[in-house]
Order: C-alpha cells, then structure tokens, then sequence
C-alpha cells in the first residue's frame, strides 16, 4: 500500500512482519543495506522501539514536543525485537511521528509499526502525489490512497541522537539552526554530505552517492552566468525563481515565483518528474540554491540527484 505523509509518498508494510517488509524491498528493488525509518503515531509508541537512558529520554522528549508530529526522524537505540530486516541489521532504529493525517489514521485503525520508504523505484525521483505512484509503481500495489500532493514535498530531516555527540543525518525542512538551541547542553554537528556508495550498511535512508535521480542526465548550476551556450542542445533549464532570468524562453522552467523555499521544495520533485517523462529533452539544467536553511535540504537532493555532476 502507498500512503501519503506531508515530506513524499510511502510504500507502506507492518514494520513487524518480515515478510511484508522483504515486499517493500523488493518491489522498489532496495538494496538490503539500506535501512527503513518505522512510523508511529506519539511518543510513547516511539519508547516501545527504544531502549533510552534517563538523558536520552529527555533529549528525545524534547525534540518530540517541538517537532512531532512532523518531518523530524529520530535514530535511537532499539530494541532487540525489531526485524534487523527494517534496520539493515543494525543496532539503531530511525523513527518518526508523521503529520499527515491520512497516515495517522491508517496507523490508528491498523495499530501497528509502519514502515514507509519513498514509494518509487530506489535511486529515482521521490513521489510527491499519487499520480507519481501510480507512474513508477503500476501494476505492483494493491492499494495507492490519495491524500492529495505532499505540502513539503522532501524527506524528513534525520538526526542521530545514538551517539555521544549528536549528528544530523539528512537535512530536511527542520533545521539544525531549529534544534540545537533545544538543547544548549549539547552540541549538534553541522551536516557533511558523506557520499556513500556500494554496499556499505548505511546509518539512515537517502544517503547513497546517487538518488532521487531522474533518468535524463542532470547538471547543477548556481547563477544563470554559469550556463553554457547550449542553444544545439536539446536542453530543459529549472530555475528558482522566476525573477532570475529576465528573457525566459520555451525551455525555461520556474520552480516558484520569487524564490521561496518552500515552495521551491514543494514543487521540485513533480517538476523533474515531468520534465523526465516528458522524453523531450537530452538534459536538464536545475539552479541549485545555495545550502542554508531549507536550501540545504533542496542542494543535498539535488547534489545526489546529479550524481556530482555541475555544468560540463
């Protein structure tokens, strides 16, 4: 089953039941170093997966308060009867509380753990609708429930919280500059964009060298300047804004009006998804912002999504 959350669409099993889970592997040919995050519906759902000490607890109480339900996950110790299968055979499990109230009631009605990768093939485009399902996936679910277009539109921010020294993961809407003044007692490293790649047990999902990638060759470039002569090139270009190139032509495509980020994020995924289907073009140009705040969510993907590939 694909459901809705309020970052992408996700392929969607008991995250108890392995059998169900090995599916979600296979049907979106995942490879098995790559862990899943469980979905919950509170916290104290979240403490039946954890093994906390006292200042663990409050540390995670914390955060919970401020920003769940919402798109933060949590990696946390777990408990030694969570299917290494959702864990890639780690120590640690990756949790979050969705927002979307779709999910929440699925989760309610069938009163378990759910975990939910992004519903596409691994390494493609990340599903921001249910028509986007429906393109990747046909044929191969039963059930695809329509909650309308995710209002965020990428991943969740991840946070490791299993260690000394608190990491985050994958940058998401819910920044670093957000959380770390929750916790002054404790420092938060700024985010690395560590390229994994092979088969490397990954300590969170979204993070192998290439993703979220489209299928039509991407390059990244900062300011129109930086463009190449491509005028022989059969060529789509994606800015931020619309407000960036004065004599936009046929090619050109807007991702928000003024540059606003959110709407920039919320609009990137369909947007790319189009353009790559539409088979009209050799290869896309897409305006990377710079990575600050939300910006640093949007570069990540699309730094993944290109492959480390900028202008040729």
């Amino acid at each position: 089953m694909a459901l809705p959350t309020e970052t992408v669409y996700g392929l969607a099993a008991d995250a108890l039941n392995v059998r169900a889970i090995r599916q979600i592997f296979e049907i979106k040919k995942r490879p098995f170093y790559d862990p899943l995050i469980v979905h919950v519906t509170c916290l104290e759902k979240l403490l039946e997966l954890v093994e906390l000490d006292t200042k663990l607890l409050s540390t995670v109480s914390t955060l919970v308060e401020a920003f769940s339900p919402g798109p933060l996950t949590y990696v946390l110790p777990k408990k030694s009867w969570i299917p290494d299968l959702v864990t890639s055979g780690q120590t640690t499990v990756a949790v979050r509380i969705p927002q979307h109230p779709l999910f929440q009631e699925v989760m309610l009605r069938s009163r378990c753990f759910i975990a939910a990768p992004s519903a596409n093939p691994f390494g493609y485009i990340s599903p921001t609708s249910a028509s986007h399902v429906l393109q990747s996936l046909d044929g191969q679910l039963r059930h695809i429930l329509d909650g309308g277009d995710c209002p965020i539109g990428v991943e969740s921010t991840i946070i490791d919280l299993s260690q000394s020294k608190l990491c985050l993961l994958r940058p998401g809407k819910i920044t670093r500059e957000e959380i770390q003044p929750l916790l002054p007692d404790q420092e938060i490293e700024d985010y690395v964009a560590i390229a994994y790649d092979g088969p490397t047990k990954l300590p969170a999902p979204g993070l192998p060298q290439q993703h979220y990638s489209p299928k039509t060759p991407l390059y990244l470039f900062s300011k129109k300047s930086e463009l190449p002569l491509a005028m022989a090139e059969n060529v789509a270009r994606v800015f931020l804004s619309k407000r960036d190139p004065a004599d936009g032509g046929p090619d050109d495509f807007f991702l928000s009006e003024d540059g606003n980020l959110e709407v920039v994020a919320r609009q990137l995924f369909a947007l790319l998804r189009t353009l790559d289907h539409s088979h009209r073009y050799e290869k896309i140009y897409c305006q990377c912002p710079l990575p600050e705040g939300l910006g640093m969510a949007i570069a990540d993907r699309l730094r993944r999504a290109a492959y480390l590939k900028d202008i040729p």
